[in-house]
């Protein structure tokens, strides 16, 4: 399957941010880019970023699963938010604590936690202010940064 190539908005944002990521998290957790996870019906989507426990050479193994998973990013520039909202659809089956979206062309920040018999919980859109994802609550991430070259 051919997967179409990101635009260099997309790419751009995606790097920045796990760069800043990967500083702010330090050996506490490792931030995977663009590279699969396997959920528990056997899916192994490619999300664009993936914040997991720091296990090294396990994931010689296999990939990293929900009860390795922490927190999950996806970059979008056109979906709606309905799309966005089935898109969360499959982590909150697999019960992964924190899934975000950022929606690059409206500048906005989609967060989905407390997942609840394959519900989020808690859904909210930001465009300003700060979030912070459940199991890291000491990074607080000014939403404008997310968009701020």
């Amino acid at each position: 399957m051919n997967v179409p190539a990101e635009t260099p908005l997309h790419a751009y944002f995606s790097d920045r941010f796990a760069h800043q990521l990967r500083s702010l998290l330090d050996s506490r957790a490792q931030v995977r880019e663009h590279k699969p996870i396997i959920l528990a019906d056997g899916s192994m989507p490619v999300p664009d970023l993936a914040i997991v426990q720091p296990l090294d050479t396990v994931y010689l193994e296999h990939h990293p699963q929900p009860n390795n998973i922490y927190w999950l990013i996806d970059y979008v520039e056109n979906d709606t938010e309905q799309a966005m909202i089935e898109r969360s659809a499959p982590y909150a089956a697999a019960e992964i604590q924190d899934y975000w979206i950022v929606h690059l062309k409206h500048q906005q920040l989609m967060t989905f936690c407390l997942p609840i018999a394959g519900q989020y919980q808690h859904q909210h859109c930001l465009t300003s202010g700060t979030a912070a994802p459940t199991t890291f609550l000491d990074i607080v991430i000014p939403v404008e940064r997310l968009f701020t070259p």
